[in-house]
C-alpha cells in the first residue's frame, strides 16, 4: 500500500481564526510558530489578555453583550484572506 504524501498547504501569512479554549491556546502557538497570523474568538473580554499574550494578533469578542458580525470584523482585518478552524 503506497501512503500518500500530505497535501495539506497553507499560504503563507494566512490568518487563522481559532476559539481560545485551553487546547486552542496551543494551536495559537503553533499556528505563530508556523508564520500564520491567529485571530483569537472567545466570550468576554477577560480572555482577550490570555490570547493575545500567546500569541493571537487579534481578539474578536462575540459574547452576547457585544453584538459584532465576526466574519466581518476578521475579513476587515485580514482584507478577505482567512482560514476558520
Amino acid at each position: 500500500m503506497k501512503k500518500k504524501k500530505n497535501q495539506c498547504r497553507y499560504i503563507e501569512e494566512s490568518s487563522v481564526s481559532l476559539s481560545c479554549v485551553s487546547l486552542f491556546r496551543v494551536a495559537i502557538q503553533y499556528a505563530k510558530a508556523m508564520g500564520m497570523r491567529p485571530i483569537a474568538i472567545d466570550l468576554g473580554l477577560e480572555k482577550k489578555e490570555i490570547c493575545i499574550s500567546h500569541g493571537a494578533e487579534l481578539f474578536v469578542d462575540c459574547s452576547p453583550d457585544n453584538p459584532v458580525n465576526i466574519h466581518e470584523s476578521i475579513n476587515e482585518y485580514t482584507q478577505g484572506r482567512s482560514i476558520y478552524i
